[in-house]
């Protein structure tokens, strides 16, 4: 009966299996620094694990193997004769597979040193490297601080794993294949015999080489220490195990020996628990909610001609990586008469579905509306792929909890007009549940300036505006609610004038699944604004508002607002008014040098706000306009700059840099938050020029929107770099370095860096 109760439940008391929680103080910072490396490794660098496999032994049997037989396995004898032993150095390339291989009779410091001046000799001189290591002493002796000293090394950055974690480091997993597949198995009868296999091994690997695939987010391992440090230990009720069908006595000494067993449960793995019967109540206790993770991406064009970039492929970045399990839903908006095939991809494997698609035959226009269901956790950087060059290509994503994993989508619709003030995605089929998420969108495409996004007055729903983009001159909104009804209805919102557009709305079914987003400082939703014109002497955006800090990063040519008002909230700089770069160099003319500012307001309200900016102008015409990157951030504190950081809060730097031919990284500020937990939000500004991505800090995300083939003069965030860290429980210093690609114009180019730190409500 015992042996029943134990098959039932998948009970093994024979086996013991062993762990250890690393006491790491900085156990968390680590993690998300090597996990940071994984999910999202830095542009213009290689990720290399390295360790050393010591104490390798050259063994022979006493008597030859006994080969594999059916039903029996390859056997050796238990005694054997040692040769001697070596070691194995090894670095692994995270994005290839590929290893490469040192054999060495010892691992002091001085052997590891030789090995990192063979890495260094192999990796192409342009790329950083950054090394995952674990705490052994040799990785840390004077030999290898003295080896990293020289200045032509500082490309070379040490990432080092928690204590007791070694599991962190994937060339322990490249290690594990080698001792099983060619060290246990083999006989040797000398040291040399022994190396030679193994670089027979190694070659053979290096010929198809697999990289492995990480898939936990830095959150999932801590969520599952944080379980094994602290999680109660789980009781299965005696009455809900069955035995021989029935339900097992009271006194049934084998029913109490086998909950005896059971009450042991628990702790780091999952429950074992036997899942409660399910409900047959179709209601929903909880609605679908925003989760706090949205943005909206500008327009690929170039400005006075028209749209001349070809797209083939568009990212846009969340501020945040995708729960477990939540809804994301993907807005794309493109110009191509002949229709390409698009298509959406993450870098962790989503499956992106599509919901209802718009077509302006008339113009070439086509907005589509597509969804994650029950998404994998860590996706950050969505790109959409078009098997035609499209132009004109404008991005939005959003991600919801409380949805579906399954069959989420209830009905869509999408809709085509012109000639109206208001833009509707035509009627949605009658629903087949009511407190479903709907959530609807509209591109305006009739190069049209609008004043603002309006919600309309609708039955059984309230809308919630999430984005509204109208400094452009193709303006775009987005909102979403939930509606207490099925009946078909038409979901639609105000542009205040007479515009041609696409409009596309979605349904959602509601479900208690997915995961809320955690607890502290938060970047909610990032708007990526840009102007058509530089030469305003003011200039509005609409920017809503969830969090309590509201914050716009600005970038342009010698100009700069010089306030902000929304009637509502108190806008304040960061630091001083504006940091310009006044140097002249070919291409630019005298006055177009570069300038930014960072501006924000506290304890911020609620709502959509009109933001009116008086500027101080250049003089120039109209140009290539200027950039208003907004920041809806919750959890913030009610003084939320940090003034340690920077100066008076603003860290900046200014610099020139060759733009034409191979470009080298933009090396622009250093500095340190003074707390813990804190958001650093950064801006780069050079004209002229494409930046591409953030090399350092390495576990900072990149929020630019980039594409393929995008010209230097592109008005789609006027090529400029926008990143964000958040810091963790650390607060060492971080270097912020950008890549850009080969200028389309010649000569030496000037460039402005600002950034600020704001503090969490809690500390």
């Amino acid at each position: 009966m015992v042996h029943r109760v134990w098959q039932h439940y998948d009970i093994q008391p024979h086996r013991v299996e062993k762990f250890k929680i690393s006491k790491d103080p900085k156990f968390e910072d680590k993690v998300r620094d090597v996990v940071g490396l994984y999910l999202d490794p830095p542009d213009r660098a290689l990720v290399l694990c390295v360790d050393e496999k010591n104490q390798i032994q050259a063994l022979d049997r006493s008597a030859p193997l006994l080969p594999l037989r059916p039903g029996l396995p390859e056997r050796q004898t238990h005694d054997y004769k040692r040769y001697g032993t070596t070691t194995l150095f090894a670095a692994f390339n995270i994005l290839n597979g590929k290893v490469s291989g040192s054999r060495l009779p010892r691992h002091r410091g001085k052997e590891f040193a030789k090995f990192l001046n063979q890495v260094e000799k192999q990796v192409p001189p342009d790329l950083d490297v950054h090394i995952i290591l674990d705490n052994y002493g040799t990785h840390k002796s004077a030999t290898v601080k003295r080896w990293l000293k020289p200045r032509k090394r500082s490309r070379f950055h040490f990432h080092f794993t928690p204590t007791s974690s070694s599991w962190l480091n994937q060339v322990e997993r490249f290690f594990s294949l080698i001792t099983e597949r060619v060290i246990r198995r083999g006989t040797f009868s000398s040291v040399e015999e022994l190396e030679s296999a193994i670089y027979a091994w190694l070659a053979n690997w290096n010929n198809k080489p697999q990289p492995f695939v990480w898939k936990a987010t830095a959150d999932v391992i801590l969520d599952k220490v944080r379980r094994c440090k602290g999680a109660p230990l789980q009781r299965i009720s005696w009455d809900t195990t069955l035995v021989n069908g029935g339900r097992m006595r009271r006194n049934s000494i084998a029913g109490w020996l086998a909950i005896g067993t059971l009450v042991a449960i628990g702790g780091c793995g999952d429950s074992n628990t036997p899942p409660s019967p399910a409900s047959n109540s179709s209601h929903v206790d909880t609605e679908p909610t925003y989760g706090l993770n949205g943005t909206a991406c500008s327009v690929s064009d170039t400005p006075g001609a028209g749209p001349t970039d070809p797209v083939f492929t568009y990212t846009c970045p969340l501020p945040n990586r995708t729960g477990r399990g939540n809804l994301l839903i993907v807005v794309v908006r493109w110009q191509n008469k002949s229709l390409p095939t698009v298509s959406l991809t993450d870098e962790v494997g989503n499956t992106y579905r599509q919901a209802t698609t718009c077509l302006d035959s008339a113009n070439g226009n086509a907005s589509g509306l597509y969804y994650v269901e029950n998404t994998k956790e860590g996706a950050r950087k969505i790109t959409a792929h078009f098997n035609r060059f499209s132009a004109r290509v404008a991005m939005g994503e959003y991600e919801f909890y409380n949805v579906a994993r399954s069959g989420a989508l209830d009905q869509a619709s999408c809709n085509v007009s012109s000639g109206a003030a208001v833009v509707t995605s035509g009627a949605l089929p009658a629903l087949k549940e009511s407190e479903d998420l709907v959530f609807h969108y509209g591109m305006v495409e009739s190069a049209t300036m609008i004043t603002g996004c309006t919600p309309s007055a609708q039955a059984n729903i309230t809308w919630i505006e999430r984005t509204t983009m109208i400094l452009d001159n193709q303006p775009q909104c987005a909102q979403y609610g939930i509606y207490k009804a099925t009946v078909s209805f038409s979901p639609s919102f105000s542009v205040g004038t007479s515009v041609s557009y696409l409009s596309a709305s979605a349904a959602f079914k509601p479900a208690n699944a997915g995961t809320a987003p955690p607890p502290g400082i938060r970047v909610a939703y990032v708007q990526h604004d840009n102007s058509i014109v530089q030469n305003l002497t003011t200039a509005l955006t609409q920017m809503p508002i969830s969090g309590n800090l509201a914050v716009v990063m600005y970038t342009g040519s010698a100009d700069y607002p010089t306030a902000i008002a929304d009637g509502t909230n108190r806008w304040s700089t960061v630091g001083p008014n504006h940091v310009c770069n006044e140097i002249n160099s070919p291409p630019e003319k005298s006055g177009e040098g570069q300038c930014s500012s960072i501006w924000y307001a506290k304890i911020a309200s609620a709502g959509i706000f009109n933001l009116k900016f008086a500027r101080l102008t250049n003089g120039q015409g109209a140009g290539f306009g200027d950039s208003y990157i907004t920041f809806d951030i919750s959890g913030a504190a009610a003084n939320p700059v940090d003034a340690g950081f920077g100066s008076d809060g603003l860290a900046s730097a200014t610099g020139q840099q060759i733009i034409n031919g191979w470009p080298d990284p933009v090396t622009s500020i250093t500095a340190t938050p003074s707390g813990k937990n804190e958001l650093v939000l950064v801006s780069e500004n050079q004209q002229f020029d494409t930046i591409t991505g953030l090399t350092s800090p390495w576990t900072a995300y990149f929020l630019s929107n980039t594409y393929t083939k995008e010209s230097n003069s592109s008005h789609a965030d006027l090529n400029g770099g926008w990143g964000l860290l958040y810091y963790g429980s650390s607060n060492a210093p971080a270097r912020w370095t950008w890549a850009h690609d080969t200028s389309q114009y010649p000569g030496i180019n000037t460039w402005t860096v600002v950034g600020a730190a704001f503090r969490p409500a809690s500390q």
